[in-house]
C-alpha cells in the first residue's frame, strides 16, 4: 500500500475531477488544494527539519493569510488546530504535515490534491519516499482556453478575442506551462515511474476505468466502481454553488469530447501556444496542430509579441518567482494574470 497520495497539475487540468473520483473509493481521502506541503516549503521548513511550538505558531499565522489556507481551516475540526498551536515538544515534518491533514477513520490512503506540487517533488520525496504522486497533463491549449475562460469570462464558454491582453495572457502561460511540465517529468526521469505517474486528462476522460484502475494498483488497493459513479461526487466540496462556475462538470458523467476542446482554440491563440510550448507539448505526446492564423493575422500576432516581449517576460517573470519561490503555493493573494 502507498502513501500518502498527492495529485498535481496545471491549473484546468482535470485535476479536481480526478481528486473527486478517487474519493469515491471507501479507503481514499485526499483534501482539495490544502496547498500544506508548498506553504511548508514556502515558509522556508525543509522535510528534515524538526518544528518547535514557536516554529508551528509562526506556520499556522502566515498560512491562516493564505486563501486556501484559511478554507482549509476553516473545515478541520477546532480541536485538530488547537493541539496543533498548543502542544509542546518537536513536530517532524511529517507530523506538521499531517497534524493538519486529519482523515476520517478506516481510510487507508490519504493525501491531498495540490497544484503546485510539480515544483518541490525533490523534498517530497525525501519526506515520503513511498509515497504516489499523479501527474496530470492536459494539451495546453485546451487547459489555458479553460483558464482564459474562468479568468476573464466568470468559466463560460466563448470567443476569444484577438486583443494585445489575450496574446500576452496565452504567451506568458504557456511558458509557464512549459516549464511546469518539465519540472514533474524531471522528477520522473529522476525518481521514477513508481513515484510519479504521469496521466494524460485525454486518456483519462475516453477511459476513465482504466486509468483509475491503473491508480488503485499502484496504490496496491483493489479498484472500486464507485468511482465512476457521478452522485458521489454531488458531496464534494468543489461542488458547491460557489465553486460551480469553475468546476460545473463535476458531478456529471465524463465527456470524452473534453479530449478535443483544444480545437476551439482560435488559431491565432494555438499559433501562440505552440510557439512558446511547442517542444515539451511533443515530449508528451501532443501534436501540434495544422491549423494556422491567417497570414495577415499571423503577421499582426507576430508583430504584437515581439511589441510585448518585455512584457510578457516581466509577467513570466513574476509569475514565475510566485510559483517557483513558494511564494505563490502560499497564495497570499489570488494570482492575477
Amino acid at each position: 500500500m502507498r502513501c500518502p497520495l498527492f495529485v498535481f497539475g496545471f491549473p484546468r487540468s482535470g485535476t479536481t475531477l480526478l481528486r473527486s473520483m478517487l474519493n469515491a473509493h471507501p479507503q481514499i481521502c485526499l483534501a482539495n488544494e490544502a496547498d500544506l506541503i508548498p506553504n511548508l516549503l514556502g515558509a522556508g521548513f525543509k522535510a528534515a527539519d524538526q518544528l518547535g511550538l514557536r516554529d508551528r505558531i509562526r506556520f499556522l499565522s502566515r498560512y491562516k493569510r493564505t486563501v486556501f489556507g484559511r478554507r482549509h481551516l476553516a473545515a478541520l475540526p477546532p480541536e485538530a488546530v488547537r493541539d496543533f498551536e498548543c502542544r509542546p515538544g518537536q513536530f517532524t515534518f511529517c507530523e506538521t504535515f499531517e497534524s493538519l491533514l486529519p482523515t476520517p477513520g478506516g481510510v487507508r490512503i490519504w493525501g491531498e490534491k495540490t497544484l503546485p506540487l510539480a515544483l518541490y517533488l525533490p523534498e517530497v520525496r525525501v519526506a515520503y519516499p513511498n509515497a504516489l504522486c499523479i501527474s496530470l497533463f492536459r494539451d495546453p491549449r485546451a487547459a489555458l482556453l479553460s483558464l482564459y475562460r474562468k479568468r476573464y469570462h466568470h468559466g463560460v464558454s466563448g470567443p476569444v478575442k484577438l486583443t494585445k491582453k489575450a496574446v500576452s495572457f496565452f504567451a506568458c502561460q504557456s511558458m509557464i506551462w512549459s516549464e511546469w511540465a518539465r519540472r514533474a517529468r524531471d522528477a520522473r526521469s529522476e525518481f521514477g515511474p513508481d513515484f510519479v505517474h504521469e496521466l494524460r486528462f485525454e486518456d483519462f476522460v475516453t477511459g476513465p476505468e482504466p486509468a483509475l484502475q491503473q491508480i488503485c494498483l499502484a496504490l496496491g488497493i483493489g479498484y472500486d466502481s464507485s468511482m465512476l459513479d457521478k452522485s458521489r461526487r454531488q458531496s464534494d466540496v468543489m461542488a458547491r454553488p460557489e465553486f460551480r462556475f469553475a468546476h460545473a462538470r463535476i458531478t456529471q458523467e465524463v465527456d470524452p469530447s473534453r479530449a478535443r476542446t483544444s480545437k476551439e482554440l482560435p488559431a491565432w491563440a494555438t499559433y501562440v501556444v505552440e510557439r512558446f510550448a511547442k517542444p515539451t507539448m511533443q515530449e508528451i505526446g501532443y501534436q501540434t496542430s495544422e491549423r494556422r492564423p491567417a497570414p495577415l493575422m499571423k503577421l499582426a500576432v507576430s508583430a504584437w509579441l515581439c511589441l510585448l516581449k518585455r512584457t510578457i517576460c516581466r509577467d513570466f517573470l513574476r509569475a514565475r518567482q510566485r510559483r517557483f519561490a513558494g511564494e505563490s503555493a502560499s497564495r497570499l493573494e489570488e494570482p492575477a494574470a
